[in-house]
């Protein structure tokens, strides 16, 4: 009985993660949209990075995050067929 409880926990544990997830890559599908047009973004004090660089590392970070949302999809579906 213990196990099935920790195993329930888990996947509302998942579920928030999930949802988490799919809320990050939403906000950064909206910061490239909303992005300067520059050729070059520049913070006071900060170092110049072309926009280009910008977008792929926010490219990069989406592709991690639709990754790990997939293996907690697995995950949850694991847990979904062992109750």
């Amino acid at each position: 009985m213990n196990k099935a409880k920790e195993l329930l926990k888990e996947l509302q544990d998942l579920d928030m993660d999930i949802q988490s997830r799919i809320d990050e890559i939403n906000e950064l599908e909206a910061g490239l949209l909303s992005s300067p047009k520059w050729s070059d973004v520049k913070v006071k004090g900060g170092q110049t990075r072309k926009v280009d660089d910008v977008y792929t590392q926010l490219v990069v970070m989406k592709e991690a995050i639709e990754q790990d949302t997939k293996e907690v999809i697995n995950r949850k579906l694991e847990l979904g067929r062992m109750i």
